[in-house]
């Protein structure tokens, strides 16, 4: 009885390989077309959204540079400021 039960499972799982190897060829070409067009745009969103990260980043750069520099400028003024009237 156990090898029937074998037997049987085995051809089951036999039957249900052969079967998930035929392949319509039409669906198959439309599919992997479609996963490289999805493939390729979203690619191309995420070096858009790089680029914007990358931007957004160089503001704050600037900003954080100019604040430096204009501390820097007042403290020239102070110490030219004390200068002269000192």
């Amino acid at each position: 009885m156990k090898r029937v039960i074998i037997t049987s499972i085995i051809l089951l799982l036999s039957f249900g390989i052969i079967n998930a190897q035929i392949i319509d060829p039409k669906r198959a070409a439309r599919r992997a077309a479609e996963n490289r067009a999805n493939q390729k745009v979203d690619q191309g969103i995420d070096k858009g959204l790089d680029k914007v990260e990358e931007g957004i980043g160089n503001i704050f750069k600037k900003k954080k540079k100019n604040q430096e520099v204009a501390l820097l400028v007042r403290k020239h003024l102070h110490h030219r400021k004390r200068r002269i009237t000192g």
